[in-house]
């Protein structure tokens, strides 16, 4: 049975194919538009560089001939990457908010964070687990939107069991007035500082630099109720606004950052011994764009209660679609689940061929010298380069699904000199304060970074979603280019059945260096989606401060 899922979310949307409860392919439509969140739809009405205002009631409900150009491109993907035309599936799922009508025959939508809690509880190692999505905003509810959502799953089912709501109260008509949404709070914050919207992950990456000073004030307009939190969102993006405009120094934004970290790990923490109270369950999944807070999901990891946690490769709005493919085929369709010990696979993009190689090759032939090598020998030459310091930027099989780069569209570096993180933010136009990440074989985790519950996240340790420190300071002065400034790294495993180039890549590397630990960042540089395609990773390649580029089985560097 073949399903084809659909996320037409006003950001991040995607589309993914299923066939008998296993995901073929899935693809984001930055990916394919190249234009970060794709959220423009196809005008330049929604600029990323506005403050946080620019959500408004327009944003969430866009025009019927938006989605229709979406589902269009989505189409044409799919049908030119793997000669499918999506009317030939069984059952077409999505989920659009406010369930604008989609001109596509066969299609079923489904509520925004129900899509959301499926994908992360069938995508699970779990037979029955709790499930939380706390995002930003999904579907309008009696003249509210749900911002928080509480199921139990078993089997094949799911049952909501709470749901928290708020309501856009204040005359902006805009979602930073939307009450009781932990995502919100970090949204307008991030905006606030100055990231402009989608900017909440450096607002996380600052955290760490400030004292959280503010966070008594701030937790003053999250009033505690029996089940949920009333916070007035409105209310607390004045007062933060008024904080930043007395003084809007270096320290006194970070001092915003870390005080505004502290109330998120509060309100996910209470949602989640919440859940664990009424459910009793032992395991957790977990969704939402705020399970993209790795230092939020680490304080679930060490007070919630729960003994395993999982939480998915795209748990943002890109993973809708795989949620929505998934709820139809199990819980619609009534198939039952088959639970395998394997952890999911994030590799659900197209794999391109040595044909499309060697034709972009071609293309930038005048810019370029690459030189064809068996898998062993790219291993052991770029091991050699990364122990050199040079920067490696790697391209191999189908892409990941999801915001992080798990060792496909990636960017290699050595870790052992600080300076090579003020290297890679240079090249990717970051800022100074942002960490890099740690890749380290699953084996080797244990020797160097303190994981007291490892197995309780064995699931989602390979997806960059969990902060840790090093063992010891000698550990951290071994690998101080990715332990950010509080003394922790957001980790990330890699075994040999998940992807055996990077695991022996990562083996030869320390064979030369003593050190089994790479850095390990996003293909892309400044304002850019993920590369997708071998004509943008040499464009990026070219255009870039990277040293050398693997191509599949082409080393390739500048003239």
């Amino acid at each position: 049975m073949r399903i084809f899922g659909l996320s037409l979310s006003p950001h991040d949307s995607s589309a993914a194919l299923i066939e008998n409860g296993e995901t073929l392919m899935a693809i984001e439509e930055e990916r394919i538009t190249r234009i970060r969140h794709c959220i423009d739809y196809d005008t330049h009405k929604y600029n990323l560089k506005s403050e946080a205002k620019y959500f408004d009631s327009n944003f969430l409900n866009p025009p019927i001939d938006s989605l229709t150009k979406k589902v269009d491109r989505f189409k044409k993907y799919f049908a030119q990457k793997r000669g499918y035309e999506i009317n030939q599936a069984d059952t077409i799922i999505g989920s659009n908010l406010f369930g604008t009508r989609v001109s596509i025959d066969n299609y079923i939508n489904i509520g925004h964070h129900l899509a959301h809690a499926a994908h992360a509880f069938y995508t699970s190692p779990y037979k029955e687990a709790a499930v939380l999505v706390i995002d930003g905003s999904g579907d309008a509810v009696e003249n509210q939107f749900e911002v928080i959502s509480l199921y139990s799953a078993r089997g094949n089912r799911l049952y909501l069991l709470e749901r928290v709501t708020g309501q856009i109260n204040h005359n902006t008509n805009t979602i930073i007035a939307l009450g009781n949404s932990i995502g919100v709070i970090y949204q307008n914050a991030a905006a606030l500082c100055g990231f402009g919207p989608f900017g909440e992950g450096k607002l996380m990456g600052l955290s760490s630099y400030g004292n959280p000073k503010y966070v008594n004030k701030f937790m003053k307009f999250c009033r505690k109720k029996d089940t949920h939190y009333e916070v007035n969102n409105i209310g607390l993006y004045r007062h933060i606004k008024r904080i930043i405009e007395d003084s809007n120094s270096q320290q006194n934004i970070a001092d915003v950052a870390s005080s505004v970290q502290e109330v998120i790990n509060k309100l996910v923490l209470f949602y989640t011994q919440r859940l664990k109270k009424i459910t009793g369950q032992k395991n957790l999944c977990y969704a939402g764009g705020v399970a993209l807070n790795a230092i939020a999901n680490t304080k679930i990891l060490q007070e919630s209660g729960f003994k395993r946690i999982y939480i998915p490769s795209a748990p943002g709005d890109n993973g809708v679609s795989v949620g929505a493919a998934l709820y139809g085929y199990f819980q619609i369709a009534n198939n039952k689940r088959v639970i395998t010990p394997n952890i999911p696979s994030a590799y659900f993009g197209y794999e391109y061929d040595e044909k499309e190689i060697l034709y972009a090759i071609h293309k930038y032939k005048k810019h370029l010298n690459a030189k064809k090598l068996n898998n062993s020998d790219i291993i052991k030459i770029t091991a050699t380069l990364l122990s050199k310091d040079k920067i490696v930027a790697w391209f191999q099989g189908a892409s990941e699904f999801g915001p992080r780069a798990l060792g496909h569209r990636s960017i290699f570096a050595s870790p052992r000199d600080v300076s090579m993180r003020d290297r890679l933010n240079k090249i990717k136009g970051r800022e100074f304060f942002r960490p890099v990440a740690p890749i380290i074989t699953d084996g080797d985790l244990g020797n160097y970074f303190v994981c007291p519950r490892r197995e309780a996240i064995a699931d989602s340790l390979p997806y960059m979603l969990f902060v840790a420190q090093p063992i010891n300071k000698k550990i951290s002065t071994m690998i101080p280019a990715v332990v950010h400034i509080d003394n922790t790294s957001r980790l990330q495993t890699i075994s040999k059945n998940q992807n055996p180039m990077v695991y022996n890549l990562i083996k030869d590397y320390t064979k030369i260096t003593k050190v089994p630990v790479l850095i390990n960042t996003s293909f892309n540089t400044k304002g850019e989606p993920i590369v997708e395609t071998p004509n943008e990773a040499l464009k990026t390649f070219l255009t870039s401060g990277i040293d050398y580029l693997v191509l599949h089985n082409y080393l390739i560097q500048k003239p």
